[in-house]
């Protein structure tokens, strides 16, 4: 893996429990996900950087914005300009705002270890009296400083049915085949950020249709070599009535190439290069 946990995690999920109606209902909408080729279930994941429920610092604004957070912090580098990795999600359930942002090299320790990019993922929720954003959920995270040519973040933002999503993207390109780790945040049904879904893999794309996200893996045939994989497992992510699904699908190539071009990219909010270049899209 070639992120470093600094500490454990801990990942609030929300069961909601149901009645017999909603049983059925899952029960329709996996029978129905089989017929067309996907196969179905509750999502499950691990979650690997971190972000956890607790406490830390809150910052005076009349709303949420990433240009008075950046200007209030007093520690910590902001990635770029005047948002860097930051942004602002609307959902039905209100908003909330996710910051990314560095402490800049930290020397190694011994001599075994080499110097890192530490990374801070914060999220935030707009609090009153007085009006704030309040600090709800913290993680970090490190990148190896000899390994930060060809590596990448990119934050983007998804509208699911009219709820926005923020997704963080790390890329490695340092290998003959790109590793990425992937986090989806939003808010639940009860107005709590948390994180929705968390998957890494090679050769990974993210693509959405407006009422969920599909990831793409390689898959390989047992006997085939490891640079031309004959088939693209499709992960979709899709909000459902009793909670979040996963549904897989795999493909050929050459077909998955066709499906996910009737699909469109997320929003980008930004790109940051660990080797110092920074590549910006204003909202």
């Amino acid at each position: 893996m070639k992120l470093k946990n600094l500490f454990s995690f801990f990942v609030a999920i929300v069961i909601l429990s149901g009645c017999s109606d909603a049983i059925s209902a899952t029960r329709d909408s996996i029978n129905t996900s089989e017929a067309n080729g996907w196969w179905t279930r509750p999502v499950l994941f691990d979650e690997f950087w971190s972000i956890q429920s607790e406490s830390g610092y809150d910052y005076k604004m009349e709303n949420l914005n990433c240009s008075d957070l950046q200007y209030g912090k007093w520690f910590g580098i902001e990635l770029s300009g005047d948002t860097g990795l930051c942004t602002v999600a609307k959902t039905d359930h209100g908003e909330y705002m996710v910051d990314v942002s560095t402490s800049g090299r930290t020397p190694s320790l011994t001599a075994i270890d080499v110097d890192a990019y530490d990374l801070q993922i914060e999220v935030y929720q707009f609090s009153s009296n007085p009006n704030r954003a309040s600090n709800v959920l913290r993680g970090q995270t490190a990148v190896d400083y000899l390994e930060i040519v060809g590596q990448q973040f990119v934050m983007s933002k998804a509208n699911l049915d009219g709820n926005e999503f923020v997704v963080i993207h790390f890329t490695d390109n340092s290998y003959s085949r790109a590793w990425n780790e992937i986090e989806v945040i939003g808010l639940n049904k009860l107005g709590m950020t948390e994180v929705i879904y968390a998957i890494k893999g090679e050769g990974m794309q993210i693509k959405t249709d407006g009422r969920g996200l599909y990831f793409t893996q390689y898959q390989y045939l047992e006997d085939e070599a490891l640079c031309c994989a004959s088939f693209t497992r499709i992960i979709r992510l899709t909000n459902s009535q009793e909670g979040w699904l996963e549904s897989v699908k795999v493909m050929n190539t050459a077909e998955a190439e066709t499906y996910l071009s009737t699909l469109s990219d997320l929003q980008l909010v930004n790109t940051w290069l660990p080797s110092g270049t920074i590549q910006d899209s204003r909202e």
